[in-house]
């Protein structure tokens, strides 16, 4: 089944697409927001989000387009949206610092 096959069928409530579709970009997901946070239990944090997220748009019936830039768009949003609730509570996100970090690396 193509991206957005599974996505209508996940939309009409198929648990097996969901399945297939998390079997399809968790991995590679994973991979990137590893990367971009150097810290795995993290990066499986928002990866979970991201899948959570998903559902609750495709139950107020916003299908996306494309899935797979949906998720790299909606994944970094998401270690955002973790990063001002940690800040809000006035602690220190490992989020912020390894991101942080990662940015000035690549600017100097």
């Amino acid at each position: 089944m193509t991206d957005e096959e599974l996505v209508v069928a996940m939309a009409r409530g198929n648990q097996a697409a969901f399945e297939a579709l998390v079997h399809r970009y968790h991995a590679p997901l994973l991979g990137y927001l590893e990367r971009m946070l150097r810290d795995r239990r993290k990066a499986e944090d928002v990866v979970q989000e991201t899948f959570l997220k998903l559902i609750k748009q495709l139950k107020t019936k916003k299908t996306p387009e494309k899935i797979k830039p949906w998720l790299y768009q909606v994944a970094p949003q998401i270690n955002a949206e973790i990063i001002g609730k940690a800040r809000g509570l006035g602690q220190k996100s490992k989020f912020s610092t390894s991101f942080q970090i990662k940015l000035t690396e690549n600017h100097q």
